[in-house]
């Protein structure tokens, strides 16, 4: 059984409506829903959701660590499945950082150079 149908089978089981998980909880309602659909773009980040299947499950008496678990697992798998992403697609300051670095190093011995030259020849 899958997550969402688990919460919301808990749910039901309880005869607790959705809104009044909203006001207890403060999770709306349309993330209420996406979690038992398992639409976990709409509720936003991996931590987000996290943070609300913990929060729902506890409100329904469920212990949230399986269902964190599972979802964790699921999302790993999807990563593995789509494979690694390409180089040009990875994080930029992953690529930018050492590029940087070494930018800004070249800068400031230039400006250093530039410098000793103008006070050597009396321009400043």
């Amino acid at each position: 059984m899958g997550i969402g149908s688990v919460l919301r089978e808990a749910r039901m089981r309880e005869g607790i409506d959705i809104t009044d998980v909203e006001s207890e909880t403060k999770i709306r309602t349309k993330f209420l829903r996406a979690l038992e659909n398992e639409e976990w773009e709409m509720v936003g980040d991996d931590t987000l959701v996290k943070s609300f299947l913990r929060t729902y499950a506890q409100h329904l008496g469920l212990d949230p660590r399986p269902l964190v678990e599972d979802f964790t697992l699921g999302r790993s798998s999807e990563q593995s499945a789509i494979g690694p992403l390409p180089t040009g697609l990875r994080g930029r300051t992953e690529q930018a950082s050492p590029f940087l670095l070494r930018a800004a190093l070249a800068l400031g011995l230039l400006a250093a150079a530039v410098l000793l030259v103008l006070v050597g020849t009396g321009r400043t």
